[in-house]
């Protein structure tokens, strides 16, 4: 995904369609991506079983694949799951730009917006 950089990501020119939508601001988009570096672990691959590859990523080293979740309340579920190299992606978004300083993807930032979001619905 693409992300514009400005000081809100706003969807406030489609009011007409009932829903209601809110501004995730940069400073709360900050905090969650901060968030969720701290909160990064080791990859748990005991709790996915791969089904297939859908798209290879070779500009970030990485792959996305559909996988199969093997336990838990969402055991069955079939997900999409981008897989990237830490040593790409970095620690959080203030160590990818040094690593990536031309890199137009943002992970971090594209993960903060995804974790807003699913907060939200």
């Amino acid at each position: 995904g693409s992300f514009m950089a400005s000081n809100t990501f706003d969807s406030e020119h489609e009011q007409g369609s009932g829903t209601n939508y809110r501004t995730i601001s940069m400073h709360c988009l900050q905090l969650t991506m901060n968030c969720l570096a701290a909160g990064t672990s080791h990859w748990h691959n005991d709790q996915f079983t791969t089904a297939k590859t859908l798209q290879n990523a070779p500009r970030n080293q990485g792959r996305v694949d559909e996988m199969l979740i093997r336990s838990g309340e969402h055991c069955g579920r079939r997900v999409a799951v981008k897989i990237m190299p830490r040593d790409w992606m970095g620690c959080n978004h203030a160590e990818f730009t040094q690593l990536q300083p031309e890199e137009n993807e943002q992970p971090w930032i594209d993960m903060g917006l995804v974790k807003e979001l699913n907060n939200r619905q």
